[in-house]
């Protein structure tokens, strides 16, 4: 990361140009002195480190499931995480993909926090096929369709709770997962071997978009995003989402 932020600042003073960049690269070249004065303009896609880390800490006080796999806040050392928040001070203007990390900044910022402009995300429109017969063959009744990470900042574990617990629910709708990992922790937790389940990993798009294409509906309970990616892509496949106000 310090890296890349020392080089666009070098080329920044060399064409005396301003400065975009994505917050973890922005730290060294935001905090450089110029001979001219550029505009330094952050690009923030995912919620404040510490606003996670006290979701996540209340989510795993109130599950009671020790998880295995680290969140991304969890990942980085102190001192990323301070070069990061040092960079939304020295911004002149910060980019948000979602109103949930604009909050997030200003909860965490306070008066120190700049302009903000939410620009979402679009989604690309060449990944729609026609074709939904493999997606209506993956269950022997309507199911709802989760995509996404196995771990806990994805809310798949409230997901699995809800789904397990009501019988009622599991006669009338499977459940299919769609995810490249599983953190090891639900697995203990749940049945996942429960008849109604399936738990896909590795899927190619041509099949994802068959998969939603034949779902009933999407549901992904994330506790927290930079953006909810994944409900653009099933809208465009005329699937309704259910989602949480914390992807968007």
């Amino acid at each position: 990361d310090s890296i890349f932020s020392k080089e666009a600042s070098e080329l920044a003073r060399q064409h005396r140009s301003h400065l975009l960049l994505y917050h973890p690269y922005a730290y060294e070249a935001f905090s450089r002195n110029y001979s001219h004065n550029p505009l330094r303009v952050l690009h923030q896609y995912h919620p404040h480190f510490l606003l996670e880390q006290d979701i996540l800490r209340r989510d795993r006080k109130r599950s009671n499931i020790d998880f295995e796999y680290l969140e991304y806040s969890e990942l980085l050392t102190d001192t990323r995480l301070q070069r990061w928040h040092r960079s939304m001070e020295l911004a002149d203007h910060v980019i948000c993909p979602c109103a949930f990390v604009a909050e997030s900044l200003k909860a965490a910022v306070g008066d120190h926090t700049p302009p903000i402009s939410i620009v979402p995300y679009g989604a690309n429109g060449r990944a729609i096929v026609n074709d939904s017969a493999m997606g209506k063959a993956a269950a022997d009744k309507p199911y709802a369709l989760f995509v996404g990470n196995g771990i806990q900042r994805k809310g798949i574990h409230h997901l699995l709770h809800i789904w397990q617990k009501s019988r009622a629910m599991r006669s009338q709708l499977n459940l299919v997962i769609v995810a490249r990992r599983m953190d090891p922790a639900l697995g203990r937790h749940f049945n996942l071997g429960a008849t109604g389940l399936s738990i896909r990993q590795n899927v190619p798009e041509h099949e994802l978009v068959s998969l939603m294409q034949g779902a009933s509906f999407l549901v992904n309970p994330s506790l927290l995003e930079g953006f909810g990616h994944i409900y653009l892509e099933a809208l465009m496949q005329g699937l309704p989402v259910i989602g949480t106000a914390r992807s968007f």
